[in-house]
């Protein structure tokens, strides 16, 4: 697995190509990243609204977005990564958690607070 230090420096579309990879029931071929890019977006889409009730009731992640945490990015989405550990395989997780912890979780759980 991809650590999130790792993950973290990696390009939004890079990102999502991961996810894409990682859920694709398919293989689209090594020269084909924007179907992966594309696949992964809508997997990501679906699946935060999916679980976001559980994401942002969880006592981890409210300490970040009410304690305003100064940790980094890394150790914000490790600690999403433990939240979401038991619903998908944990390099799904890590690719999801960092995705969503750099668009915001205080934006993302808005209507959980």
């Amino acid at each position: 697995m991809t650590a999130p230090e790792e993950l973290v420096l990696l390009s939004d579309d890079e990102l999502f190509e991961a996810l894409g990879r990682s859920v694709s029931p398919r293989e689209f071929g090594p020269g084909d990243p924007s179907s992966y890019i594309r696949l992964g977006k809508a997997w990501f889409e679906e699946h935060a609204r999916q679980y976001q009730e559980q994401i942002c009731s969880s006592d981890a992640v409210r300490v970040f977005i009410t304690g305003g945490s100064s940790l980094s990015a890394a150790v914000e989405a490790a600690t999403l990564i433990d939240t979401l550990a038991g619903l998908m395989n944990r390099e799904v997780v890590a690719v999801f958690a960092v995705i969503l912890t750099r668009r915001g979780l205080a934006a993302y759980c808005r209507t959980h607070l």
